[in-house]
């Protein structure tokens, strides 16, 4: 059993903006999309049939599942229509256990009201866009570009009283995905500036943040002192999406694939020194991470309303989704 493995160990989550699962089996000219999430999953708990719960707060639904293991709202955003609700979160749980919190990431402080919503789940400081800097060639889309921000954030934890917890928000894979300051580094043929390639090709961007990230947790010696979840929030492309059926080669899939390929997301749980790595392949979701990180830590989280479950335990695999659609065992 891992149950209490990595107890005390600095808790880093990682949440992927608009990452799909279907990137990590997919290749461009026979280039790998996700070469380093796809080495990092060799050396963690892969959850490769994990999905996505979220609502219409999208990106802050998937915060709020992961951390808190609640479900969104049918309606609106929790983060922006439940801010001053008393929540019982992972982050909460942590800091009673003497961690410090954090939470990480290159947008405005108001975007999805996280500055409010942030203390509400146990988070105690938030470095928005104004703790960070870069040159202006390292701009993409929406902020500051995701390798030149999760450099700056390994800084920042290094700096911080341990343990901690740290949740790490990218941002350079979200919508429309055309952005100048690009680098790409995929051949697309005649495919080359299409959505589905332009989103291809921040996602490919973002694994090679990643794969930096990594390494330099590992040169700094926190990759083994910690727990590093890694997961993706939600969709960046839907059946809908302009010429995504052709490119995957998904014309005429059925309702079923789509249905996957819309809400798997990848997810991994990387424990110190690699412990318990290989796939998990049970159906799984976003509310299913913080009591499995919890359980790794050795944590009672009997006081905390938490829907999701362990998935190192022995519950029935199941996944809920806020429009009334569920998986069961068999995915």
């Amino acid at each position: 059993t891992l149950h209490g493995v990595a107890r005390g160990k600095n808790v880093i989550f990682v949440q992927l903006e608009s990452w799909q699962a279907f990137p990590t089996d997919y290749e461009v000219g026979g280039v790998p999309v996700t070469p380093h999430f796809n080495a990092l999953a060799k050396e963690s708990l892969h959850f490769t049939d994990l999905h996505s719960q979220i609502g219409q707060g999208t990106t802050s639904d998937a915060e709020l599942g992961a951390q808190c293991s609640l479900y969104p709202a049918r309606t609106g955003s929790v983060y922006y229509e439940n801010a001053t609700n008393d929540f019982r979160c992972l982050p909460e749980i942590l800091r009673d256990a003497g961690y410090t919190t954090v939470a990480m990431h290159a947008n405005r402080p108001d975007f999805w009201n996280r500055a409010a919503m942030y203390p509400a789940v146990g988070v105690s400081t938030f470095f928005d866009e104004r703790a960070f800097d870069g040159a202006p060639e390292e701009e993409i889309g929406w902020g500051l570009g995701d390798e030149a921000f999760l450099d700056q954030a390994i800084d920042k934890m290094k700096a911080l009283p341990k343990p901690f917890y740290a949740l790490v928000i990218t941002i350079t894979s979200h919508a429309p995905f055309d952005f100048e300051n690009l680098p790409r580094a995929l051949d697309h043929g005649r495919w080359t500036g299409t959505r589905t390639a332009n989103y291809l090709d921040t996602v490919h961007y973002t694994d090679r943040a990643l794969g930096r990230f990594v390494e330099r947790l590992r040169r700094e010696g926190l990759l083994d002192e910690s727990i590093l979840v890694v997961y993706g929030d939600h969709q960046g492309v839907a059946r809908d999406s302009s010429n995504v059926g052709e490119v995957l080669g998904l014309a005429d899939a059925s309702p079923a694939i789509w249905f996957d390929l819309e809400r798997r997301v990848p997810a991994l749980i990387r424990l110190p020194g690699g412990l318990g790595a290989g796939e998990r392949k049970q159906a799984a979701g976003q509310l299913d991470i913080a009591p499995t990180v919890a359980a790794l830590l050795g944590l009672d989280v009997r006081n905390a309303p938490f829907f999701g479950r362990d998935l190192l335990g022995s519950a029935q695999p199941f996944v809920a989704f806020p429009n009334g659609s569920a998986l069961d065992i068999a995915g």
